[in-house]
């Protein structure tokens, strides 16, 4: 009363389910089905089948057409170029990117890792990671495929993914640029470059120098690392010895950071004590020197008369003080001390114009030859 019903879902829903497992899994479903078809706890319908006991020719007829179903399904597992057409389509929902060859090396490396990222997604199998890897070739690097393929496969060698790459960088990533990164990793130092970028770049040139790359490295790689840091963050930690690269990363980019906060904080603080005012400058006008914000005024300015060349506490206003001679008790237009005194022989009392004794004589210097010196009667010889 049982088996008719689950043939009939055989038939029906479970066919469909069945159409879409690959030939593994497909053959332990089949092993399943068969193993619901029992009459009872103990007997096997294809051994009712052998000892003549099952009567009912329908169901025998049902029986073998489920099988016959079943078994045409498991064939169109087994199908290789149907499981590469699935194969792909899993690839290409990756949406890796096409290389269409040219001097890009860096493009080369990047469109590699690229590739190998999707195959470790995929669980793919070495034997398949060549044909969907050059199914991405497009172009020139398609036609250098062509061509090599042709000289690696001669004698009937089977191509391998490590050999594609192989070849594939000895013509997009050669060896001279290959050195090159090689030096570049050799020199590289911090700079102006945030810890944190320049162990980005450590890591990325690293894969150049293969020796950095093992777990027998790791305190050369940190030793390395540490000597490119600038020397405010390498005194700081270089005490310390750290020799796990991650760790060591981690305290540097720190120190980097706190370092950065400080400068700003000082900076800003500086900034503000700026900006106060001072006593005897003028806000807003351009400096003598091109910059800008304050000048200093040309000589101190009193507040109490608004004058300049003197500071308040050295104001004369309110008292009777010549600004002549400097003296109390009078004021300038009353100072006797603006008695005219003669330039000529320095007598106060009058003017060198009205000076009565002779004009002093301006030296003359003459030539060393005497020419016109006999000349003049006041000669100093």
């Amino acid at each position: 009363e049982e088996y008719p019903t689950f043939v009939a879902s055989i038939q029906g829903e479970e066919t469909s389910r069945y159409s879409s497992i690959e030939s593994g899994p497909f053959a332990l479903a089949l092993c399943q089905a068969l193993d619901y078809l029992f009459v009872d706890d103990t007997i096997c319908v294809g051994d009712l089948c052998e000892c003549g006991t099952m009567t009912s020719a329908r169901a025998n007829a049902q029986i073998a057409e489920s099988l016959a179903t079943l078994t045409h399904l498991l064939a169109r597992g087994d199908d290789p170029a149907r499981d590469g057409e699935k194969r792909l389509d899993r690839f290409l929902k990756h949406k890796p990117s096409f290389f269409v060859g040219g001097f890009n090396p860096d493009g080369a490396v990047k469109w590699v890792e690229e590739v190998e990222i999707i195959f470790d997604a995929m669980e793919c199998a070495n034997e398949n990671k060549l044909a969907l890897g050059t199914y991405m070739l497009r172009e020139e690097a398609n036609q250098w495929w062509k061509n090599a393929k042709l000289r690696i496969g001669n004698g009937g060698v089977v191509i391998t993914w490590e050999m594609f790459k192989r070849e594939f960088f000895n013509k997009y990533f050669p060896a001279d640029v290959k050195n090159k990164k090689v030096v570049e990793f050799m020199k590289l130092e911090q700079g102006n470059m945030s810890v944190a970028d320049c162990a980005a770049k450590f890591e990325s040139l690293c894969a150049f120098s293969p020796h950095y790359n093992t777990p027998e490295a790791e305190n050369d790689k940190c030793v390395k690392f540490e000597s490119g840091l600038r020397p405010d963050i390498k005194h700081i930690i270089g005490f310390a010895e750290i020799r796990n690269f991650t760790t060591l990363v981690a305290k540097a980019r720190i120190c980097d950071e706190d370092g950065k906060a400080k400068s700003n904080y000082f900076k800003a603080v500086r900034g503000k004590s700026q900006d106060r005012a001072k006593p005897y400058e003028v806000k807003g006008r351009g400096s003598a020197r091109g910059g800008k914000g304050k000048e200093k005024v040309d000589g101190d300015k009193c507040y109490r008369c608004g004058k300049i060349g003197h500071r308040s506490f050295e104001c004369k206003k309110d008292k009777d003080v010549c600004y002549s001679c400097g003296k109390e008790g009078h004021k300038s237009k009353e100072c006797k001390a603006t008695t005219p005194t003669c330039f000529n022989c320095g007598e106060e009392g009058h003017k060198s114009p009205e000076c009565k004794k002779p004009k002093k004589v301006t030296g003359k210097v003459f030539a060393l030859n005497g020419e016109g010196a006999d000349q003049v009667d006041n000669l100093i010889r």
